[in-house]
């Protein structure tokens, strides 16, 4: 399922369903277990794009 993906698209995937999971879920502990664990993702991933474009944005400066 999550072979050809990177780290920051898993994070954004495992958000997404934690959320889902979450919204369905009744209100009370488990809920809040989902939706922490969904935010949780949600930072990783844009810790992750925010790397990628600090990266990205050296890349160039690495050749001058």
């Amino acid at each position: 399922m999550f072979a050809n993906l990177s780290r920051m698209e898993i994070c954004r995937k495992m958000a997404a369903i934690c959320q889902t999971s979450a919204d369905e879920t009744c209100p009370g502990v488990e809920q809040e277990r989902l939706q922490l664990a969904s935010d949780q993702f949600r930072g990783e991933a844009d810790e992750l794009a925010i790397q990628e474009l600090q990266a990205a944005l050296l890349w160039p400066m690495r050749f001058s």
